[in-house]
């Protein structure tokens, strides 16, 4: 239902969404519902549509939802000693950029994606916005650091 941005509506097409009391949303120049109000029961059954497995983010091609293991705890050896000696090693550079750090220190970043995995060989730094782009497509990255 997008358009490219800059798109002019025609006459016509504003006039039946008002007919149908459709709103332009300013913003994004979508249409949206205005005024739209959900029953506590739809809003009740829609949470309920969306619990574990049903929810989008839960789905292997949304590569989000791994079943909680972001609660899991960090290793007893994932100090700052550790995530110190790993920039060090790295020139404190991030392996994807080439970015060399600055008054921010940079994240190290288990490659394999195991918290409790603190061997050097899969550890690596990376600054902050690579290291948010290496949680969405896990296997790409996986083979790309591995290389």
């Amino acid at each position: 239902m997008g358009r490219p941005k800059g798109h002019k509506l025609s006459k016509e097409t504003k006039k039946k969404m008002r007919e149908t009391h459709i709103r332009i949303n300013s913003a994004s120049r979508l249409p949206y519902m205005g005024g739209v109000k959900q029953s506590e029961e739809q809003k009740r059954k829609h949470s309920l549509d969306m619990l574990g497995e049903k929810n989008p983010m839960f789905r292997e091609k949304c590569n989000f939802w791994k079943g909680g293991e972001s609660f899991v705890e960090y290793s007893f050896n994932w100090t700052e000693t550790l995530r110190r000696s790993i920039r060090e090693r790295d020139n404190y550079t991030c392996a994807v950029c080439k970015k060399i750090q600055s008054d921010t220190a940079f994240h190290v970043h288990h490659i394999d994606y195991v918290k409790t995995n603190c061997n050097p060989d899969n550890l690596i730094t990376l600054c902050c916005s690579c290291h948010l782009r290496t949680n969405y497509n896990r296997k790409y990255w996986y083979s790309f650091f591995k290389k």
